[in-house]
């Protein structure tokens, strides 16, 4: 098999000659009618003149006197093979003395049909420093398929540049990737299907396949699947294929066994109107073997509207040994102002609840909330064990759950508090890579209203350490996180919540948090209206590690660290343009002779200047400038809520806004 290398070679007669800012070079790798792969320069008037097939143009450029390697425009009309019987094979970027130090070179991994994320970012230096490649054995986990890489080309002060490449895995004794459905081969039979995933990802012949990271859900031998669609169903239906769907949710309850790992699929982009999942007392056979419910088919996640003054599904006082809720839209559209199905916005409607409410013994394990779109209920997602908090504190909780990639806004009351998630009586529970934005608030008559009491999460002190991770938490009424149990909350973003996060009682760590863009609350007495990033108190231990707290934006001069504990650690912080100006502090703290308080940057610990920082406006809106929208924080979180069912993009991920925005806080030098 030909050995096909990528490189960023610059040749050596180019690199003699001296480059000015202005000059540009055009390096192009293509393949010719013999199959050898040659370089040559362009100049900028012959690039759309390019023979085909091009593999890649890169462009070098002399900005100051570092020079700098982009990728300017791809095609991947010719598709790069991968073998996996060969020894040959190759897939990577060389670079001699032209990338600086500090770039890299990441990869991303793509199905071909759906640009669906396989495989995170990710680089690997090969044998040569300077030789950056995709590690054969992460190339060799890949089914037959046609795939898309991503060389993504990182430089400090710099827009990331991508190039695509396609290529195509062959000689792989394993299965195709789901949904793949590859061409019939004549001089082989067609290998054997993976077994469908469900929910956000499938369940349906024509389904995409889930990217990394969700919930895989495999059939188990004993598993029933009950097929509903309100467009094309009807009760008199089995429910046994996508062709005899039943027709209304109460009819699909009725088919599924409990006790089983039975799944209930709705159709995606159907809608179910004044229907809910009420009362349900099902479960799956254990937290491997779940009780599904999620969606089958393309399209947009189905949508459940439950009837006015109902949850969209509800579940109290019922052992669950594995449940996984994927890729539902729960939306409360009677009490969404802007639909024209409003009819008020009562307290105590969930979008869904799950509660245990006696000391009979039973739990909750294995619950999974994932993909799921919720929005404009009182509380969108309440997990609450009554029996463990009336028990006091330290008793544990028996509700297990991890809430995941869900879209949560909006939450509201005209008459009560009013949270995003809200949780009591969890144990080891864990909310990751979520959208949590503009709960606890609504507008009302033309006025936003917050108040103290409404947050994007509220965990109460009858939980066991929760692990908070991974998300975007933005615009809450009150705090972005009110965490009364104490856990875990790192590599989140807070972005314009009156107070990022409280935390009390037990252990915490708050390490590598972006938060930004404090604002007030709607209360008269000024005091109240928070202004904290990160908060805490009455702890053993406190950890606050490589956080970014900047640009207060609400009238409330609190500052921008301010915790108390026996012993806190506050190290490698950077606070910018948050100070609590009546003692000039932006790191205020209360801890025993151990505490440790070191390599921070503030304002009051550089002679009363700020820190002269790279660029300490970025955020939201300015990243969202950078992938072509609107520059505002709305239009960003717009952009994220809109996210597809069963996909994930690396480039909205939290991970990498949040780097984005770090990369602002580092010192020029």
């Amino acid at each position: 098999m030909r050995r096909f290398l990528l490189t960023l070679l610059v040749l050596t007669a180019l690199l003699s000659a001296p480059l000015s800012p202005a000059d540009t070079v055009y390096m192009v790798l293509e393949q010719d009618s013999s199959g050898v792969a040659r370089h040559h320069a362009l100049d900028q008037s012959s690039v759309g003149d390019a023979i085909d097939p091009v593999i890649l143009h890169i462009i070098l450029n002399h900005p100051t006197d570092v020079r700098t390697a982009q990728v300017l425009w791809t095609s991947s009309n010719f598709p790069i093979v991968w073998d996996h019987n060969s020894e040959e094979n190759d897939f990577r970027f060389v670079e001699h003395a032209v990338l600086p130090a500090d770039a890299k070179i990441e990869y991303r991994v793509l199905l071909h049909r759906y640009n669906i994320e396989l495989m995170p970012l990710r680089h690997t230096r090969l044998a040569s420093a300077k030789d950056y490649g995709i590690d054969p054995a992460m190339m060799g986990q890949l089914p037959e398929f046609e795939y898309n890489i991503e060389a993504h080309l990182i430089m400090p002060d710099r827009p990331k540049q991508v190039m695509t490449q396609r290529v195509t895995v062959v000689g792989n004794p394993g299965a195709p990737a789901p949904g793949s459905e590859p061409e019939p081969n004549p001089t082989k039979p067609e290998p054997k299907p993976l077994p469908p995933n469900v929910g956000a990802g499938g369940g349906g012949p024509t389904a995409p396949p889930l990217a990394p990271g969700f919930t895989p859900v495999n059939k188990a031998s004993d598993t029933k699947i009950v097929y509903v669609s309100s467009s094309e169903g009807n009760d008199a239906n089995d429910g046994a294929s996508p062709k005899t769907p039943v027709k209304t949710l109460a009819r699909g309850v009725e088919l599924i066994r409990g006790g089983k790992p039975d799944w209930l699929l709705l159709k995606a982009g159907d809608t179910w109107l004044h229907q809910s999942f009420k009362d349900l007392d099902l479960s799956g056979k254990a937290p491997d073997r779940p009780l599904v419910i999620g969606a089958y088919g393309d399209g947009p996640r189905p949508v459940i509207i439950p009837p006015h003054g109902e949850h969209g599904l509800k579940t109290i006082n019922h052992q669950i040994k594995g449940m996984v809720i994927q890729g539902l839209h729960f939306y409360a559209a009677t009490r969404d102002k802007d639909s024209n199905l409003y009819q008020g916005r009562p307290g105590d409607v969930d979008g869904i609840n799950i509660r245990l409410a006696g000391g009979d013994g039973k739990y909750v394990e294995g619950l999974v909330i994932e993909d799921c779109k919720i929005t404009h209920f009182d509380t969108n997602i309440k997990l609450v064990d009554d029996w463990s908090r009336k028990q006091g504190e330290g008793v544990p909780g028996r509700i297990h759950a991890t809430v995941r990639r869900n879209i949560i806004q909006y939450a509201s009351s005209s008459d009560s508090h009013s949270v995003g998630i809200y949780i009591e009586g969890s144990r080891d529970s864990v909310i990751e890579q979520n959208l949590l934005d503009h709960n606890g608030w609504a507008q009302t008559d033309g006025v936003e209203k917050r108040n103290k009491a409404s947050h994007n999460i509220y965990a109460q002190w009858a939980n066991g350490p929760l692990t908070i991770r991974h998300n975007y938490i933005t615009r809450g009424a009150a705090h972005g996180l009110q965490l009364r149990a104490g856990g875990d909350i790192e590599h989140n973003l807070f972005v314009r919540n009156a107070m990022a996060f409280f935390t009390s009682m037990s252990n915490s760590k708050a390490n590598y948090n972006v938060i930004l863009e404090s604002d007030d609350m709607d209360i008269d007495t000024p005091s109240e209206r928070r202004g904290y990033g990160i908060n805490g108190w009455d702890l053993d231990y406190y950890e606050v590690i490589g956080n970014v707290v900047a640009r207060r934006v609400g009238s409330l001069q609190k500052p921008g660290i301010d915790v108390s504990a026996k012993r806190v650690i506050i190290r490698d912080n950077a606070v910018y343009d948050w100070q609590d100006r009546r003692v000039s502090a932006s790191i205020s703290y209360y801890g025993g002779n151990d505490s440790v308080v070191r390599n921070n940057l503030a304002k009051e610990l550089n002679g009363g200047k700020e820190p002269s920082f790279v660029d300490p406006t970025r955020g939201l809106a300015s990243y969202a400038g950078t992938i072509g929208l609107e520059p505002s924080n709305e239009a960003f979180l717009n952009y994220l809520a809109e996210r597809p069912r069963g996909t994930w993009d690396t480039q909205i991920a939290p991970d990498t806004v949040a780097d984005y925005v770090r990369e602002g806080f580092r010192l020029k030098n």
